[in-house]
């Protein structure tokens, strides 16, 4: 019998044939642990039925794993659907699942962690003569929605699906699906724990598929989009023990110790469910028996050993960088001249860029680990003041001195103008979580808030009432991109809810501008920092009660302020280091660089459990932010202060920027092994 009951969609390429071999694998107790839950050819309405009934309920420390093996179609006005096996083309509104309900579905969810896997062909493959210039299916916008903790890996492209009984690659291979074959076999064989921690994030299994696909030929170009998450999502435990190497010898210890301290979730296990529609897949093989006994432990590793295997790369331990990017070509520029204006770093996407600016001019954009110049953003008039890649990295949003901001499509390698300069100043720029609203300084003191989808202006916020025109120093969005908080020259800070307009609060927090402003990734706690004046002022977002004010006594100018992204801890760049403080008390914990001739407020947390300062002197030191303590530091790159610093997604590479040079920087595991050196101390 036919999968689907409209005949245009039976000839379509079926679906994954090794879906249940997934559902294994993932159902699996010594590797995924979820319990796993299918519907296999099921009608619009049993999709709809079984995925509010696998919703409903959840508990808020749950993980939840959707899994799609369907097609995706779009309708006259655009609008995506997902096929069951009664969906009919003529009636996409009573007969397919639309893309929107589904999200509305994983918003109202409760659970902070979600992933959701699409193995579908969409409409740009329906057709082999479909037109050049026909619509994209434009998936980031349509599926990743507003949920915090969500990750969404999809097998491909919108226009990358052929026909049933024809391969990717134009050869007669229809059988099952080459990206999902990818993930079953890095969660399988423990493959994808690229880093021998002992465990598979959702990063790790797109890694390791996305290779995969790309080691056989496949004419598909898998994606990954990753919104509001606080740390990385785990998908399972290496199903195998790395082969005994000093790599394997030296992680053993730690690997055991964290076992023991990663219980599953509320109810005792993660839960995925499986959609499929069309003939029920073939089961795969089965997954291979867990060890009956524990490798034999080694000797605890001391702690300078593990500094060093960690940052070893070839061999020999890096202090110096991977390589330089050479931003500044053969312009000539002398070393004392120069200045990094603006750096971003693209997450949320399989391929990690960073694009900068050098005094002004137009941002280049780089494949930092392989040292690749991509493209330089033609069409600027004016001289660039901020860049910075939306939450998802679907754009680079783009500011110039004549006040026009610009958004660049990488993958389009075409520009979108949002504002042309006659309303804006566009010093600052905020961009909210979900990619949906760009906020930026009118040219009296307003905000203006821009749908990034259609170009069009959403919202215009009157400038402060109650005083002068102050210029705007500082915005930031809530987590859940509902609030806009915006710092003034002259110290005011403003708080605006985006969709009535309505101001919420409104305080004098400082003597000087605000110089920074933040919120928890909680979204229960927003910092502002006072700039010239040394003060941190702390807001509870929940009742917007009078805000706690702290003065860092010494510190000189304040300007950084970051959260851990537990949101544990908040770091407080200043003149005299870099500040810990307790976000809920306020309480000092530590300071990092003071009295050591080399303070910075140049810093960045790759995550809760490590700190990258850089300093004056050109060295970069890593931290264990709960102990103060130096874990390591490289002095091979920079002989001035680097003025920018930021880690790649992976964790994996930091990228610094100085008047001396860009420098890309390797580890051998990845921040997140250096989190657990503290244990040994």
């Amino acid at each position: 019998m036919s999968a689907y009951a409209d005949a245009g969609l039976a000839r379509l390429r079926a679906p994954a044939r090794d879906a249940e071999a997934l559902a294994e694998v993932l159902g699996a107790p010594d590797i995924g642990g979820f319990d796993v839950r299918g519907l296999t050819d099921p009608t619009a309405q049993e999709i709809r039925s079984g995925v509010d009934d696998f919703l409903s309920g959840r508990g808020t420390d749950e993980l939840l794993l959707v899994y799609f093996s369907c097609h995706g179609l779009l309708d006259a006005r655009g609008r995506l659907y997902f096929a069951g096996a009664d969906t009919r083309k003529g009636r996409l509104a009573s007969t397919g699942v639309e893309s929107g309900w589904l999200l509305e579905q994983l918003d109202e969810c409760r659970a902070r962690r979600q992933v959701v896997i699409l193995d579908c062909c969409f409409s740009g493959a329906f057709a082999q003569g479909a037109k050049s210039g026909e619509r994209d299916v434009d998936l980031e916008s349509r599926i990743v929605g507003h949920g915090r903790g969500r990750a969404v890996l999809t097998a491909s492209r919108s226009r990358e699906y052929s026909f049933e009984g024809e391969s990717l690659t134009g050869t007669a291979d229809p059988e099952g699906s080459v990206f999902t074959t990818g993930l079953v076999d890095g969660l399988r064989t423990g493959a994808a724990d690229a880093d021998g921690d002992g465990y598979i994030s959702v990063e790790d299994a797109f890694d390791h598929a996305s290779a995969y696909v790309a080691e056989r030929g496949a004419e598909q170009t898998p994606q990954r989009w990753v919104f509001g998450g606080e740390g990385r999502i785990w998908l399972a435990r290496a199903a195998t023990t790395p082969a005994t190497t000093g790599a394997a010898k030296l992680w053993w210890p730690i690997q055991r110790r964290r076992r023991s301290r990663r219980p599953h979730p509320a109810g005792g296990r993660p839960i995925a469910l499986r959609a499929t529609a069309g003939p029920a897949p073939t089961p795969a093989p089965a997954s291979p028996p867990a060890p009956t006994s524990a490798p034999t432990p080694v000797p605890t590793p001391t702690a300078a050993s593990v500094r060093d295997h960690v940052f070893r790369t070839r061999g020999r331990t890096r202090s110096d960088p991977l390589h330089a990017l050479p931003v500044w070509g053969t312009s000539g520029i002398p070393e004392q001249e120069r200045r990094v204006t603006a750096m971003t770093i693209r997450s949320g996407v399989s391929i990690p860029l960073v694009a900068i600016s050098v005094d002004g001019g137009p941002p280049q954009v780089w494949e930092a680990v392989q040292g690749r110049h991509v493209s330089t953003l033609p069409g600027l008039d004016g001289e660039v003041r901020t860049i910075t890649y939306g939450p998802n990295g679907d754009f680079l949003a783009i500011s110039s001195d004549d006040g026009s901001i610009r958004l660049w499509d990488e993958t389009r390698k075409r520009p979108r103008v949002l504002a042309d300069g006659e309303a804006t100043l566009a010093t600052r720029i905020a961009i909210a979580p979900g990619s949906r609203r760009l906020a930026a300084d009118g040219a009296d003191g307003s905000i203006v808030v821009w749908d990034t989808f259609t170009g069009q202006v959403e919202r215009s916020i009157g400038k402060d009432s109650q005083g002068r025109d102050p210029l705007i120093t500082a915005l930031a969005f809530s987590p859940d991109g509902f609030t806009l908080a915006m710092g003034t020259s002259t110290g005011v800070v403003r708080v605006v809810d985006t969709h009535s307009g309505k101001q919420v609060a409104r305080v004098q927090c400082h003597e000087s501008e605000v110089a920074g402003l933040t919120f928890r990734p909680d979204g229960q706690r927003l910092v502002s920092a006072g700039g010239a004046d040394g003060s941190v002022v702390l807001w509870d977002t929940r009742k917007w009660r009078k805000p706690r004010y702290l003065f860092l006594v010494g510190s000189g100018h304040v300007g950084r302020v970051a959260f851990s992204p537990d949101g544990e801890l908040l770091g407080v760049g200043a003149g005299s280091g870099v500040h810990l403080l307790d976000p809920d008390t306020g309480g000092q914990l530590a300071a990092l660089g003071q009295g050591s001739g080399e303070a910075t407020d140049v810093f960045a947390f790759p995550h809760s459990h490590l700190l990258a300062t850089a300093g004056t002197n050109g060295e970069v030191s890593f931290w264990d932010p709960r102990t103060a303590r130096r874990l390591y530091l490289m002095t091979g790159g920079h002989r001035t202060k680097p003025e920018a610093l930021g880690f790649l997604p992976s964790g994996r590479h930091l990228i610094t920027a100085g008047r001396d040079g860009v420098y890309v920087w390797q580890f051998q595991f990845g921040g997140r092994a250096v989190a657990y050196v503290w244990e040994l101390l």
